[in-house]
């Protein structure tokens, strides 16, 4: 797994006008044999990013699998402007059956706390197949459980990508004072593929021209050189591993985590985490 980030600048078609246009970004990404716990490593961070520019700020996380492949694109993009009617004209179009629709109006007005929506959405899940994207949703979200990153996460089925490029959990990331999302990201495995690569990927990138937006109250530090390097293993469960880093930071410690020890990761001690969730030092 190789964990990059990049501050440049990207380019990208508008839709309205079909020309080219720049934008800056900074970003992370997360690239190689990555596991559930990357995913929710990379979520954790995308909140984290989002808390430290402004603490009022929402994150909204869906997950692809719980729409389906195979829905056309009319029906998509209705079901990203929560929009009832047009989902039901379009699901008429396609032949979709009458519950269908209505799950899937149910789906797109589905928004808030894990809490509150995960419960609503198990149903479905077993009825459309799906169970196992709910279960990597439930578990990415399970860092934030008891932390004040919490309240500013929220559970919106409507959150919908290039499903050519995204594939799994996607998520968005909103600040007052700034009528759009400043922040993007999500599994994008399937853009892999396309470039002819075996690896699965998740990263996120945050817009600076949105932050420009923002009244800047004080500068930004550089973040400090990591204290700890953080071993654990591939599939180490996220709430473990997310308690155990933030009782690390808690400590006054910056933290690296990684599955393996990389001579190129700077840190003045090495850990591991233990099966039971503990940081056992390593010298």
């Amino acid at each position: 797994v190789r964990k990059l980030y990049y501050n440049e600048n990207v380019y990208r078609v508008s839709k309205s006008s079909g020309s080219f246009r720049e934008l800056m970004q900074v970003g992370l990404e997360c690239i190689g044999g990555i596991g559930r716990a990357d995913v929710a490593e990379v979520l954790w961070l995308a909140a984290s990013s989002l808390y430290a520019i402004r603490p009022e700020f929402v994150l909204d996380v869906s997950h692809l699998g719980l729409i389906g492949t195979g829905a056309e694109k009319s029906l998509l993009e209705c079901i990203g402007q929560k929009n009832p009617h047009g989902i039901a004209d379009a699901a008429r179009e396609f032949g979709v059956a009458p519950e269908t629709v209505r799950d899937l109006q149910t789906l797109a007005s589905l928004a808030g706390s894990p809490r509150e929506v995960l419960p609503v959405l198990q149903s479905m899940a077993e009825r459309y197949g799906a169970v196992r994207d709910l279960d990597e949703l439930e578990t990415a979200l399970s860092v934030f459980d008891g932390t004040p990153l919490v309240e500013g996460i929220r559970v919106d089925a409507s959150v919908l990508d290039d499903m050519k490029y995204y594939n799994g959990i996607v998520f968005k990331g909103f600040l007052r004072g700034v009528p759009g999302s400043v922040l993007s990201g999500g599994q994008y495995d399937r853009l892999m593929k396309r470039m002819h690569r075996e690896s699965g990927a998740v990263g996120f990138a945050v817009y600076l021209d949105e932050l420009e937006r923002l009244e800047v109250t004080a500068e930004e530090e550089p973040a400090p050189a990591a204290d700890v390097l953080l071993l654990r293993d591939p599939d180490a469960d996220p709430s473990s591993l997310m308690r155990a880093m933030d009782k690390l930071v808690s400590e006054g410690l910056s933290v690296r985590a990684a599955s393996a020890a990389d001579p190129k990761v700077p840190a003045k001690r090495t850990a591991r985490l233990g099966e039971n969730g503990e940081v056992v030092f390593l010298d």
